[in-house]
């Protein structure tokens, strides 16, 4: 009976700008380019500190309809949550309760103690003139911390209020 090996601890990562430094294997790299990849080894800590990083660096670059694309696929896996475009940005929703939105300054959550629990470290600042403080979210490139996060929110956010029906 073969016993299954150790996950590594280490993660490859291929330097050749066709892989785009993505994690690749190396039977992949050869596969795609005929020969081995030009690799980089990393911890599994300077992975997700070299994947944060680049998070950042294309946060800065993008367009607000891009960085809601972004954020809306990395909560993918949550059924319940919807956007909506509104004043040159967008609001994002978890439940019919709002927890977040893309402003100029990037994307930002509502100032509850959940959120400060995920992210100690962040800082509330208004996102517009006039606003309530908001924590801007450097989670963004872990999907499962973002996930839980929205999901813990989800309990100390205000109720969405009943419309007014027009006579």
């Amino acid at each position: 009976m073969r016993r299954r090996a150790a996950r590594a601890r280490f993660t490859l990562v291929c330097g050749r700008k066709k892989a785009c430094g993505t994690a690749r294997s190396v039977q992949t790299c050869r596969a795609a380019f005929g020969k081995a990849p030009a690799t980089r080894l990393f911890t599994d800590e300077q992975f997700a500190a070299n994947i944060a990083g680049r998070v950042d660096n294309l946060r800065k670059r993008m367009t607000n309809r891009e960085l809601a694309d972004f954020v809306s696929a990395q909560l993918a896996p949550l059924p319940e949550v919807r956007r909506i475009p509104m004043m040159g940005g967008f609001i994002f929703y978890y439940r019919e309760r709002i927890f977040g939105g893309v402003y100029g300054t990037g994307f930002m959550v509502k100032n509850v103690p959940a959120a400060w629990r995920f992210m100690p470290g962040t800082s509330a600042e208004p996102p517009y003139d006039g606003a309530k403080p908001m924590l801007h979210v450097p989670i963004l490139a872990d999907s499962a911390k973002l996930r839980a996060m929205v999901q813990a929110m989800w309990e100390e956010l205000p109720e969405r209020p009943p419309r007014k029906r027009k006579r």
